[in-house]
Order: C-alpha cells, then sequence, then structure tokens
C-alpha cells in the first residue's frame, strides 16, 4: 500500500519506484483513500486503476471496495 508520502531517500522517490528500481517483483498495489500518488481530492469516487508510471495494478481500498479486492486480485 502507498500514497503521496510514501516518500523515500534525500531525492524524496516513492517508495514503489524504488522498489521497481532495485528489482523487486511487484505485483500490484493498494491505492487508499487520496489515491496511490495523492491526485484525488477529497470525496472524490474512484475505482481501480494502474499507475501511470510505472504500470502496476492498483486496486482501492476505497468507497466499499475492500471486500471486494479478493475477487479483484488473481493471485490471492
Amino acid at each position: 500500500m502507498g500514497n503521496q508520502t510514501s516518500i523515500v531517500g534525500d531525492d524524496k522517490k516513492h517508495l514503489v519506484d524504488v522498489l521497481l528500481e532495485n528489482k523487486v517483483d511487484l505485483k500490484f498495489a493498494f491505492a487508499p483513500e487520496h489515491g496511490f500518488r495523492g491526485n484525488v481530492e477529497r470525496g472524490e469516487k474512484f475505482g481501480n486503476d494502474i499507475d501511470q508510471k510505472t504500470g502496476l495494478p492498483l486496486f482501492t481500498l476505497y468507497g466499499g471496495n475492500k471486500n471486494k479486492i479478493r475477487l479483484s486480485i488473481p493471485s490471492m
């Protein structure tokens, strides 16, 4: 799970970007209320998506979607 505060190091890179740069084999990420990179306004509805920077599938934990997550992620 990550959001706009998931930054690492002096160059303030997103944690997921750093993990991918270091060859960590991420399959997906969870996105909280304001989106994975903080680009969702308060109260705005959003669903599962793809991170534009990495192509990583994003599964939202917002808006009552928590109970559907297990059905959405093939590897679970």
